[in-house]
């Protein structure tokens, strides 16, 4: 469950979770807890956008099935992608914790709001829920466990309630044909639960929307039709019994209302509804047009659960190198399942992408996210590689819009022309050359970019430096200026590659005191967890670092003591140059930076004190 509510930041709460940092967030209150963790509103440390942070409970990560639901449930939400569902933007581990970086919402459960409701207050939520249902089990997804604490209710400005469905954390996939629930478990909410789910049958859509129908019932009645009941018997109710219709228990609900709800809770799925539109339609109905209720959200383009574009990964001579299947694709990128497909990090990919109807488009793309055979294994998805499109022209952009919505390409899309009138070879390799000489195997500077550069401007330089070095090969090059580019690109390759990893390249900058680095390190993702264990090896490394840290840490106590907080923070920023990984240096060094502050601010003085640039 998950339970988020509009309550103060500053609310005490006991948790020894509460100010501790997971990545790049820090936790700051408890919002909810349920049978597979907790719930947590937290702040970026750096920029302070506020998210929601659910924590498996610690007893549970030895426990495989639960970790492997922890992950399906990213796995189902980033699968839907749809308005009416909260979304998960990260799924990451630290240390025993494991955690989901999610949506913070400012809102209520349906669970705590007031009941009965009217028809045209319930509908309206009613409907929403169904928009959310039909993207799921669109995508394969069946919830599982829909009950009126999964379902918050967000108030936007001068409208209706907004819904957003919750916890897939039992979701299962429609084509996965094992469960991953022990043969005879039942799981979910039985108050809410279909009867086939009592009786151990395979689940689909249709068991979702007999728990939409307790829903209505409860919204429409104020009461669940079996109630106040042992297991055992509400189990036999849910199989055997017939609920009193809502119009019958509660004068005043509308016929055709208590009907739909009724139908929807039919024993048997082939009675019941068959899809949730077709619920949403008829529920609709009953506040006589569809302008009675919010207009659908319309769901972005579809994802594909299953490969459903065949993509072939073409040569310089224009030879089929291989094909793939292409996944998740979007305006961005897509992501190729193929075995045994691991190009280099950043390496170049020209792809030919068939559309289903005919047709091809010639994507520029480059290997973003390799994911090996162990990494699909855990994960549960194909081996392959992540690509993004590089240098997209507009007719492009048209050609993926048309294969994100399904639509056939009207004609193949011409590759795009390499420019022939750049510099020739030996002006680029004479000047890439220089400067990895330069650089002496700093990749900072072997790139071209400042000590704080972000992973995007990293990826950018990169690419700009691969599109150069890709000119000087035959026959625009000689085969010895083909080789020395080839080069020039597996240092440009391995720059990049380490100064988009954040434990690697806080291991760098720690290592020539780059303060900056370790921060934008640190801002992009980097765990307390792997920088304690960055700081223990750098300690253990650069010891007379560490000793002169110390004595700039002694000197800055001692200016403290003084009273001159200047003094102190330049001290501690030097020590802090020596040892970029220490915390305790970099607390200290952000307080003093705001205690001079507000010293300046009294005084009406200009504070200028370095500070990173992060």
């Amino acid at each position: 469950m998950v339970a988020i509510q509009t309550t103060p930041d500053s609310m005490p709460d006991a948790d020894e979770m509460i100010g501790r940092q997971l990545g790049s967030f820090r936790l700051v209150r408890r919002l909810g807890t349920g049978g597979m963790g907790s719930v947590y509103l937290a702040r970026h440390v750096v920029i302070g956008s506020r998210v929601a942070v659910k924590v498996l409970h610690p007893a549970l990560h030895c426990d495989a099935q639960m970790l492997e639901r922890f992950q399906d449930e990213a796995r189902a939400v980033n699968l839907i992608g749809h308005d009416n569902i909260l979304r998960i933007y990260d799924l990451r581990r630290e240390g025993d914790l494991h955690y989901l970086v999610m949506e913070y919402l400012e809102g209520q459960p349906l669970s705590q709001v007031p009941l009965p409701m009217d028809a045209e207050t319930a509908i309206p939520i009613l409907a929403q829920l169904c928009d959310a249902l039909a993207a799921a089990h669109a995508q394969g997804v069946v919830h599982r466990d829909v009950k009126p604490e999964n379902v918050m209710l967000v108030q936007r400005r001068g409208g209706d309630p907004f819904v957003k469905l919750l916890d897939f954390g039992i979701a299962k996939l429609l084509q996965d044909a094992t469960s991953r629930t022990a043969a005879g478990f039942v799981v979910g909410t039985p108050a809410y639960m279909a009867p086939e789910s009592f009786r151990g049958e395979p689940l689909d859509g249709r068991a979702d929307l007999y728990a939409l129908g307790m829903i209505s019932y409860l919204m429409a009645t104020g009461e669940l039709p079996f109630r106040d009941r042992p297991m055992a018997a509400l189990m036999r109710a849910h199989l055997e019994a017939v609920p009193v219709p809502p119009a019958s228990l509660r004068p005043g609900v509308d016929p055709r209302w208590s009907e739909i709800t009724v139908r929807a809770m039919a024993k048997r799925p082939e009675d019941r509804y068959q899809d949730a539109a077709a619920l949403r339609d008829d529920l609709l109905s009953v506040l006589g047009s569809r302008s009675a209720a919010p207009a659908p959200v319309p769901p972005p383009a579809p994802r594909p659960s299953r490969p459903s574009l065949e993509v072939e990964v073409v040569g310089e001579d224009g030879r089929v190198l291989r094909t793939a299947a292409g996944m998740e694709l979007s305006m961005e990128g897509m992501f190729l399942a193929a075995p045994d497909f691991a190009p280099r990090l950043f390496s170049p990919l020209k792809l030919t992408i068939r559309g289903p109807g005919g047709g091809a488009l010639r994507m520029d793309a480059e290997a973003v996210r390799p994911v090996n055979a162990a990494q699909a294994a855990a994960w549960g998805m194909s081996e392959g590689v992540g690509v993004q499109f590089v240098r997209v022209t507009e007719e492009q952009r048209r050609g993926l819009s048309a294969l994100a919505l399904g639509a056939p390409l009207p004609s193949e899309t011409p590759p795009q022309l390499d420019v022939k009138d750049g510099p020739a070879p030996e002006t680029v390799l004479a000047l890439l050359q220089r400067q990895a000489q330069q650089a002496g195997g700093d990749p900072y500077r072997l790139l071209g970019v400042a000590l704080d550069a972000d992973a995007f401007t990293v990826r950018s330089r990169a690419r700009e430096l691969r599109v150069a070095l890709q000119g000087c090969r035959p026959p625009r090059a000689t085969a010895q200026q083909h080789r020395e580019a080839e080069a020039l690109l597996d240092q440009v390759a391995r720059a990049a590659q380490t100064l988009v990893d954040p434990p690697r390249r806080a291991e760098l900058d720690a290592a020539h005191g780059n303060v900056a680095g370790v921060e934008r390190a640190i801002a992009e993702g980097l765990t307390m967890t792997e920088l304690e264990q960055l700081h223990r090896r750098f300690l253990q490394d650069c010891p007379r670092q560490a000793a002169h840290a110390a004595l700039e840490a002694a000197a800055g106590r001692a200016y403290e003591r003084a009273s001159d907080l200047r003094a102190a923070a330049a001290a501690f920023e030097r020590a802090q140059q020596h040892d970029p990984l220490d915390q305790e240096l970099r607390r200290r060094v952000q307080d003093l930076r705001r205690r001079v502050s507000g010293q300046a601010e009294e005084a009406g003085e200009t504070v200028s004190l370095r500070r990173s640039p992060v």
